[in-house]
């Protein structure tokens, strides 16, 4: 075993620039490491390397990374974190969206979405689903898509065999679970790790700017999430529609059995966006929050 600390020097982080620490060993020895600018470097910039007695045969020098980035589960997707109005930390893009999945041509994290930019739409979920491939869409253009995998009218499943859309008028599951998706722990999260689906509230918090009827009323969309018209699918037939429309993105909360989903028109500045109730078995797109 190796036993270390990572100590960063007491500094306001107000600007650009380095910050200074070093990593102190179990023997006490320091090793002084720098973190430099973090943008661009994907996969973290290495803040040093530790050499270390290992009687495992294919030891390797122990390497620290910091990065900018958040890094899905499987290394699949790259997303920057973006600060919102009350503090809470978000990804800025939608799950699946061209620009941050690795290998994508348009592969670019950093890049900023408009309403109807295709590259910016991503992917659509049934409500408390895995990510088992029955979410993936292929964009043609702003206002057109089809899914990469069929619909089915076979029989509900807890745990689906395939990634095969599964049709409903209501849950796509047999035994109904309003507890998927509660947090970043719970069963089928599809978010990177520590990050997790919004509650409607916390959806609310951060718009802007709303009516005197609180979370039940009309409220402006938050703009600094730059939210895209990604459409959605059908629960009862599998078509996969709206795009370049009016977009629901799911929110972790279920009332009666439904979930909440908030509506966004693509509008900015304007109180136009509510909370709409949803069947589980529709699928749309998701934004992640930081578990905190």
């Amino acid at each position: 075993t190796f036993d270390a600390k990572l100590v960063v020097d007491p500094v306001v982080l107000n600007g650009t620039g380095d910050v200074p620490g070093y990593v102190v060993s179990a023997d006490g020895a320091s090793h002084p490491i720098n973190c430099e600018s973090l943008k661009g470097n994907y996969y973290g910039h290495s803040l040093g390397t530790i050499d270390y007695t290992s009687r495992a045969a294919d030891a390797k020098p122990l390497e620290i990374k910091a990065s900018a980035y958040v890094i899905s589960d499987d290394g699949g997707e790259i997303i920057p974190p973006i600060v919102g109005p009350d503090g809470s930390i978000w990804l800025k893009h939608n799950l699946g969206a061209d620009y941050i999945t690795v290998g994508n041509p348009y592969f670019n994290p950093d890049a900023d979405a408009g309403v109807d930019d295709i590259h910016a739409y991503g992917n659509l979920w049934q409500w408390g689903r895995k990510s088992d491939g029955h979410q993936l869409i292929a964009h043609q253009d702003a206002y057109s898509a089809t899914a990469v995998h069929p619909e089915t009218v076979a029989t509900k499943s807890d745990v689906p065999a395939s990634a095969v859309f599964i049709t409903s008028d209501d849950d796509w599951r047999m035994n109904g679970n309003d507890l998927l998706w509660l947090n970043a722990d719970t069963e089928n999260q599809v978010c990177p790790s520590g990050w997790r689906l919004a509650r409607d509230d916390e959806w609310f918090s951060i718009n802007g700017g709303n009516d005197s009827n609180g979370i039940n009323g009309s409220f402006a969309p938050p703009a600094f999430l730059q939210l895209s018209r990604a459409g959605s699918r059908v629960g009862a037939v599998g078509a996969v529609t709206g795009q370049g429309g009016v977009t629901d993105y799911w929110t972790s909360t279920v009332r009666n059995g439904q979930a909440n989903a908030l509506r966004f028109w693509g509008y900015t500045g304007k109180n136009d966006s509510t909370f709409q109730s949803s069947t589980k078995a529709n699928a749309r797109p998701i934004r992640c929050r930081f578990d905190k």
